[in-house]
């Protein structure tokens, strides 16, 4: 949050702070384990479990794509692709915990290949259809604006107190 002003005037502006974006999400990951959801999260946290390795996951998937774009994406081209990269991530994430360093290989690759292509993203060498740079999106954030009086008491007439 940027707080700047002159006296009588403050600005409040909120730039571009979002909530999460949700890439993957518990009933997409039920769907994909299917039978091994059980084993890698057992209940009764698995829920929490399942629930805190998807905020990790969509959150490293915010900061690779926060670097290039607005966040949250608008465009659904892009949300789905960022799903799928996203889910990616999780079932590599969730195959670790039950399996640890024994994740079958192809879980693996997906994962390395879904940070490539993040990576790909954030540097531009591929752009999300329907997205602007986050440079170009117009009318993100916002700003507050308090007209009044100029302050009273200042660091300066408050001197020696």
């Amino acid at each position: 949050m940027l707080l700047s002003g002159t006296p009588g005037h403050l600005f409040f502006s909120q730039g571009n702070i979002n909530k999460m974006s949700e890439y993957a999400t518990q009933s997409i990951m039920a769907s994909r384990l299917r039978d091994d959801l059980p084993a890698l999260y057992p209940m009764p946290d698995g829920e929490t479990d399942l629930g805190a390795d998807l905020d990790a996951i969509n959150a490293e998937v915010d900061a690779y794509i926060a670097q290039r774009y607005a966040l949250p994406l608008v465009s659904s081209s892009a949300i789905r692709l960022t799903a799928s990269l996203a889910l990616s991530l999780a079932v590599e994430k969730a195959y670790m915990r039950g399996h640890g360093p024994e994740v079958q290989e192809k879980h693996k690759r997906a994962a390395k290949e879904a940070r490539d292509f993040l990576k790909l993203i954030a540097g531009g060498g591929v752009r999300l259809g329907g997205e602007a740079p986050a440079a170009e999106r117009q009318g993100v954030g916002s700003t507050i604006v308090i007209d009044g009086d100029a302050p009273r008491f200042t660091r300066p007439d408050l001197e020696g107190f």
